[in-house]
């Protein structure tokens, strides 16, 4: 197929789909809310396991429902694949050091959502080299 006409077949492509969005569509209407009694914000007694690859991915992404989660009773372990040991700009900083700050980091940011830190397993690989 020559370069013209492969042009020719992508821009009737693009078009088809942009006349698409142009014709009538069946209205479709929402879900309702989930009401159900397993929400998460209601669970209580569980024993949860966080599994991330870094320290405060959890606690980035998730703290509000760990935060809740924790409130509610539930026993919250995380476990943490790296020791977060790189990704530093400063040139004095060294990998031991960034990966006992990053442990303070995520110990405190776990302690003010309410999961103790002795419920955090750190695994300790080098930060990048898990494949």
């Amino acid at each position: 197929m020559s370069k013209s006409n492969m042009r020719t077949m992508i821009s009737a492509n693009v078009m088809i789909l942009l006349l698409a969005g142009l014709c009538p569509a069946q209205v479709v209407q929402p879900d309702p809310p989930y009401t159900g009694e397993d929400r998460i914000e209601t669970w209580k007694d569980k024993t949860i396991l966080v599994i991330t690859p870094h320290p405060d991915d959890e606690t980035f992404t998730s703290a509000g429902t760990l935060a809740r989660l924790a409130m509610n009773g539930n026993r919250i372990f995380i476990l943490i694949y790296t020791n977060d040991n790189a990704g530093s700009d400063d040139p004095t900083m060294t990998h031991e050091r960034l990966a006992k700050i990053r442990l303070n980091e995520e110990e405190d940011a776990c302690r003010a959502i309410g999961i103790p830190p002795k419920n955090i397993t750190w695994l300790g690989y080098d930060d990048g080299m898990l494949e």
